[in-house]
């Protein structure tokens, strides 16, 4: 999409965000979990898609998680959520959101990143369910995807994908 900047969030985006959010997946779900991740300060990478006139069309937010397996745990980003409007799909938005986010978690310092998501989308961007198949967690299966953003960062680590508490709806809202 011609014009289109990606930026970070900042407060002022949350109405906006929350509504893309609501229209991407039909409910409050993702809106709560954004807000739970932003109070909890899990965040790694929030950033928002505009275009010329900083009207916010996309969203992306990464946070933290871990996978934890027998002798400690091994950071890693989280990919949820995603959000463009329906109406603004298949547009190339989201691809931008994703490439950009890789690029905030890298300089983040992340060795890795993993999602839960459609196999035609992040498999264009490096994720593979290879790097995770040996990982358990609530969302493992064929929709789990992880992405090493350091080569070997996941290789041979057998565990669990542990997600903040946000992921299963408990947060101690501090005000947002």
């Amino acid at each position: 999409m011609t014009g289109m900047l990606i930026r970070n969030e900042t407060s002022a985006d949350y109405f906006k965000v929350a509504e893309i959010n609501r229209l991407a997946f039909g409910g409050e779900q993702e809106v709560e979990l954004l807000d739970c991740l932003r109070s909890e300060k899990l965040l790694i990478a929030s950033l928002v898609a505009v275009d010329s006139r900083d009207q916010i069309f996309g969203h992306i937010l990464f946070s933290r998680a871990v996978i934890h397996f027998g002798v400690g745990d091994v950071p890693v980003a989280s990919l949820a959520a995603m959000a463009v409007p329906p109406e603004m799909q298949l547009r190339g938005i989201g691809s931008a959101l994703v490439r950009h986010g890789i690029k905030a978690c890298r300089r983040a310092g992340e060795t890795a990143i993993i999602v839960m998501g459609h196999p035609e989308f992040y498999n264009e961007f490096g994720f593979s369910r290879e790097s995770v198949q040996h990982i358990k967690g609530p969302f493992a299966g064929e929709a789990f995807w992880g992405l090493e953003l350091v080569p070997g960062a996941l290789s041979g680590i057998k565990g669990e994908a542990i997600y903040p508490a946000a992921f299963t709806g408990v947060c101690e809202k501090g005000g947002v």
